[in-house]
């Protein structure tokens, strides 16, 4: 039962931030795509193409060119972590971006101080080692990128 509920909360955040994601590329002028495998064996949750390139200069047969690929993760289960970096590898974008829940970092923050800072810190150890960019953001930063872009003035 509680797997069943941890399931649908790890299913429920990663639509909200696919959403939102969604969004920051449409203002962004990014095309986008969800569940994007770049080979078969690896599969990046979100990722966002960039079109104004002609095909024949990116020999790529995708969307567009992988400029940003995000791995929306439900925990902070460093193995989970590890293989969303090999799948940003396999995309090779010009930068990886994994997606944590602010609720996490709330509970690390508040069992063991500092842990967050820590652990947001280890991860991009884990990408710097990576082939391509990886950083970490939450969904709460993800909304606030959000709303300071629509409330830019064109």
């Amino acid at each position: 039962m509680a797997t069943e509920r941890r399931q649908k909360t790890n299913r429920n955040f990663e639509h909200q931030v696919k959403e939102t994601l969604r969004a920051i590329a449409e203002t962004l002028g990014y095309d986008c795509a969800d569940e994007y495998g770049p080979d078969p064996l690896h599969w990046v949750d979100h990722v966002w193409f960039e079109t104004r390139l002609p095909s024949e200069f990116t020999e790529i047969s995708a969307p567009g060119l992988p400029t940003i690929g995000f791995e929306i993760e439900g925990s902070d289960n460093l193995q989970s972590i590890k293989a969303a970096i090999v799948n940003l590898e396999a995309l090779r974008p010009a930068l990886g971006i994994i997606v944590l829940p602010e609720e996490l970092a709330k509970k690390r923050m508040k069992e063991h101080g500092k842990i967050w800072p820590t652990f947001r810190d280890r991860v991009k150890h884990l990408g710097r080692r990576a082939a391509c960019r990886v950083s970490v953001v939450t969904e709460r930063e993800l909304r606030a990128l959000h709303q300071g872009l629509v409330a830019k003035p064109k």
